[in-house]
């Protein structure tokens, strides 16, 4: 199991990615990704990335305090 670092951060940022793929068009928050435009999936993907890069920093930060 992946814990820590880049690789940790790209395992969230897909399980993010998929599920908020899969439940928000299924919610009718967004529309399905065929349906989205190029602009739209790459602003989703960069959220994702940035909110998985984040919270990955964070943890590392707060592993080592510990």
């Amino acid at each position: 199991m992946v814990r820590s670092g880049p690789p940790a951060a790209a395992v969230q940022a897909a399980a993010l990615w998929t599920s908020e793929q899969i439940a928000l068009p299924a919610l009718g928050v967004i529309a399905p990704i065929t349906r989205q435009g190029a602009r739209d999936i790459a602003t989703e993907a960069w959220n994702c990335l940035a909110y998985a890069a984040v919270t990955s920093a964070v943890y590392e930060a707060l592993d080592r305090v510990r």
